[in-house]
């Protein structure tokens, strides 16, 4: 199996360790048919907000590979996070402006939004499979 349960401070840098409970970087050439559309739809979603890089007040270099995750409780304990996983998360989230999210389902479900000002309330937004949801 191709999933892997995320070290915390990895988790809590893409949807948090409810959010994140496994994570699988697509390889789209080698996945298939459903998450090569889900994947081409994120890229299409992407272009479309190339031209709105100043409105949205970020510079963006490019996309990442698609992550694929799982949500609920891990059944594993996470990993500790090592040098040499910091070093290419560190790397993803120096580059990280935007997140695009894909709900896939098969289930709804909600996203605890949290500013990173401790002084403002989270938000919940209420999502169904089939919805996108850009984070900036």
């Amino acid at each position: 199996e191709r999933f892997e349960v995320p070290a915390v401070e990895v988790a809590d840098g893409l949807l948090g360790e409810e959010g994140s409970s496994q994570v699988l970087e697509l390889d789209v050439p080698l996945d298939g048919v459903g998450l090569q559309e889900a994947d081409a739809h994120l890229s299409r979603i992407f272009d479309l907000l190339l031209p709105l890089q100043g409105e949205l007040g970020v510079e963006v270099q490019g996309r990442s590979k698609g992550l694929l995750h799982v949500a609920g409780c891990a059944e594993d304990d996470p990993p500790r996070l090592m040098e040499a996983e910091c070093q290419l998360w560190l790397r993803q989230f120096g580059r990280h402006r935007l997140m695009l999210i894909l709900v896939l389902g098969p289930a709804g479900g909600k996203l605890e939004l949290a500013p990173f000002d401790e002084e403002a309330n989270p938000i919940e937004l209420h999502v169904e499979p089939g919805s996108t949801v850009l984070l900036r």
